[in-house]
């Protein structure tokens, strides 16, 4: 009404008076579009001193993503791109992710654990002062059955230092494959060995090696995942990045792709809880080396292919 008034060429404040309208009411716009300034659209690329368009850098995320077994987030993106010399913040990298739906779903993880431990979480100072072990079933869709896979982690640098990948896991394995990383790598004076209550584990025989070795064995506690979350923790990323995006024609075909997995986790993917680095690079500041997997599966599938 006092629009229509002010354009027949009545003075505004007379209307307002009349009317009982405040100014603030009269001349206020609603905004239109979001509040903030525009995003850039641009990134520098440190090394170059150049900037690059958004649209170049999501097609480096989806050239990211389409490697195998990255699992990232816009954090882990984050970190990434700054590695590769763009002067970038995760909240521009999460956008990014979002807008071109290329944000990771939640995960939701069932646990499981056994007998008693001091205490819930290890705190090694050293490398291979605290090792993690547990096994994973995994399935051959191609001979209609499971197969374990056992891992052993260390605690400090999240390495993978051994692992086995077969249809059954006895206690002889378990005994063989301690043996094996033994022999691989220099380890302290103490080393503590964590497990589950599986019968692998509680095997007389895997019990007196370990005595023997001088290496103290601890079980969790009953229903108590947490207390061997580190393996936990891996499995759940084997059971996202291979479990969730694989079906296997063998168990050869299985094991290729796992032990391609753990050569890609031990020296390229970022670890949220070394920094943001591989396990590799973090034990080479220690003076550690982490060998790489020769993958010797494809010699495995062309000799049962005889």
């Amino acid at each position: 009404m006092a629009s229509t008034f002010t354009q027949q060429g009545t003075p505004v404040r007379f209307v307002l008076a009349q009317l009982g309208l405040a100014p603030s009411v009269f001349y206020y716009r609603p905004t239109v579009g979001k509040k903030g300034c525009s995003p850039l659209g641009y990134t520098l690329f440190a090394p170059a001193g150049v900037f690059v368009t958004d649209e170049e850098v999501v097609a480096l995320i989806k050239a990211l993503f389409h490697q195998e077994f990255v699992d990232y987030g816009y954090i882990k993106t984050t970190h990434w791109l700054r590695q590769q010399g763009y002067a970038i913040n995760r909240k521009k990298v999460y956008r990014l992710l979002k807008e071109h739906r290329l944000l990771l779903s939640r995960l939701y993880r069932d646990r499981a654990g056994k007998h008693f431990v001091q205490y819930r979480v290890p705190k090694p100072v050293k490398p291979f002062e605290h090792l993690e072990t547990d096994l994973k079933y995994i399935y051959v869709a191609g001979q209609g059955r499971n197969a374990l896979l056992i891992s052993i982690v260390d605690v400090l640098s999240r390495a993978i230092v051994g692992f086995k990948f077969q249809f059954s896991i006895t206690k002889h394995d378990v005994v063989g494959l301690i043996k094996q990383v033994l022999q691989q790598y220099c380890f302290p004076l103490k080393v503590t060995l964590r497990n589950d209550n599986g019968s692998q584990f509680e095997a007389k025989l895997v019990r007196e090696y370990l005595q023997q070795m001088h290496i103290d064995q601890e079980f969790s506690h009953v229903a108590t995942p947490q207390d061997n979350g580190h393996i936990e923790s891996y499995h759940s990323i084997v059971e996202h990045v291979i479990c969730r995006r694989y079906e296997f024609a063998s168990l050869a075909e299985a094991d290729q792709t796992i032990e391609r997995f753990v050569d890609f986790y031990n020296h390229e993917r970022l670890h949220s809880g070394l920094g943001y680095q591989c396990p590799a690079s973090f034990l080479s500041k220690q003076g550690i080396r982490l060998p790489r997997l020769k993958i010797k599966s494809v010699i495995i599938e062309s000799v049962s292919n005889l």
